[in-house]
């Protein structure tokens, strides 16, 4: 994980998340589940959020109903 916190999308943060993004290896797995979780924390905390970006290496560990089902909890 890049980042365990809100970050402003500013020109810097962008260009950091990148050259972390560059620096990552595919190793087959994707888990979605864990990474959706995370992201929609915040939508449930009182930060406001405006965007979340998912990156991913490939298909996910999960099908898309199972992941779905698991984000409406």
């Amino acid at each position: 994980m890049w980042r365990e916190n809100l970050v402003l999308p500013t020109e810097d943060s962008c260009h950091e998340a990148v050259a972390w993004i560059s620096t990552l290896k595919a190793n087959g797995n994707t888990c979605s589940e864990r990474v959706l979780k995370f992201a929609f924390d915040f939508h449930h905390s009182k930060q406001p959020i405006d965007g979340i970006y998912y990156i991913s290496d490939g298909k996910p560990d999960h099908s898309t109903s199972y992941l779905l089902e698991q984000v409406r909890l």
